[in-house]
């Protein structure tokens, strides 16, 4: 048992005086009288995580030297007011001016990505409701 010990103590101790000689720094050495110039080279490795942002409607700046994705609870609406004669008709109704966070029921959607591509679907899993019991459906 103590001899067990004792190797792998040895074998610690090893391991710690040669692991600094797997790595070593590129040098140059230049003498002699007069301007010198040495070079060396050193190489580095930077991991970037991957991104995926998605903006749909009010958000954080996701463009320009200074982007800022954070998250944002503002929940934008789009408004329409149909007159009566439209209710019914099957016929695209506009929405308000102040619909949507660009205006006419206008939304920013954006995707920014730095994995490769990126797909952004959309489902209509069911009619619009108004939370009250009324719906309609999306085929109208």
């Amino acid at each position: 048992m103590r001899t067990s010990i004792v190797v792998r103590s040895l074998v610690i101790a090893a391991a710690g005086v040669a692991i600094p000689l797997l790595a070593q720094a590129g040098s140059s050495v230049q003498t002699g009288a007069g301007a010198l110039t040495a070079t060396a080279q050193v190489q580095f490795s930077i991991t970037i995580p991957q991104v995926l942002y998605l903006r749909v409607g009010t958000g954080s700046v996701y463009t320009g030297a200074t982007p800022s994705y954070a998250n944002n609870g503002t929940i934008d609406l789009i408004n329409f007011t149909p007159t009566s004669a439209q209710v019914g008709t099957g016929t695209a109704v506009a929405a308000t001016a102040a619909s949507g966070d660009l205006a006419n029921g206008i939304e920013t959607a954006a995707v920014v990505s730095n994995s490769g591509n990126v797909t952004l679907n959309a489902t209509a899993t069911g009619a619009l409701s108004d939370g009250a019991g009324d719906s309609i459906a999306f085929t109208q």
